[in-house]
């Protein structure tokens, strides 16, 4: 069962604030009970209920407006004030695939190579099928052995809204699939957080529509 067919932002919403009726709030909780992404959405906004609920002049802190934002499709991009090394393409072209990321071949795919601070970041994108979306599938590696490239954040941005992420592998390997706009940009956040490498796609993206 999709989760958004049967339980929108709206409707958590309000049985989070104990609105609704008995007949709404019933299958709410039979919904919740086997869907572990809507638990973890009502328990979230369950408790931003509750911090409005104690004081309406008390904002809630950081983690839990991210949340708030994520649930509903409009998450801001938490990496844009950090500092950034911007990628500057070394190659690109259609390039083999990378070994171990996907075995299924697709449609199309588009490979480069990208040079920033002291990172390499190797990035294929792939059409899935022609719905608008992409495969992105990639790896950072440190060109000085002493940088860590395992679990760094890896976030999809298109004008400072975070479309997708995920993380890298103990490898620097990742894998998201997004909507195919033009604007997009890969997020690597590095340096323990306190940098970013920054990768504009577009080049990888020429049929890409504009962003909504």
């Amino acid at each position: 069962m999709s989760r958004r067919s049967s339980c929108d932002v709206a409707t958590l919403t309000d049985h989070a604030r104990g609105l609704g009726s008995e007949t709404d709030r019933a299958r709410v909780e039979a919904h919740v009970a086997d869907c572990p992404a809507c638990q973890a959405d009502l328990a979230a906004l369950t408790r931003l209920a509750m911090v409005a609920r104690r004081d309406e002049t008390e904002v809630p802190g950081r983690a839990a407006m991210q949340r708030a934002f994520a649930i509903a499709g409009t998450a801001p991009d938490p990496v844009s004030s950090l500092p950034h090394w911007l990628g500057e393409l070394i190659q690109g072209g259609l390039q083999p695939a990378l070994a171990g990321l996907r075995s299924a071949a697709a449609q199309d795919q588009r490979q480069a190579v990208f040079h920033a601070g002291p990172y390499a970041v190797t990035v294929r994108v792939e059409d899935e099928g022609g719905d608008a979306t992409c495969a992105i599938i990639g790896q950072i590696t440190a060109r000085e052995a002493a940088r860590d490239v395992a679990t760094l954040p890896v976030l999809a941005t298109v004008n400072g809204r975070v479309l997708e992420r995920t993380e890298t592998n103990a490898h620097g390997e990742f894998e998201l699939t997004c909507d195919a706009v033009r604007q997009l940009r890969l997020q690597v956040v590095v340096e323990a957080g306190t940098r970013r490498v920054e990768l504009p796609l577009a080049r990888l993206l020429p049929t890409a529509p504009d962003p909504s």
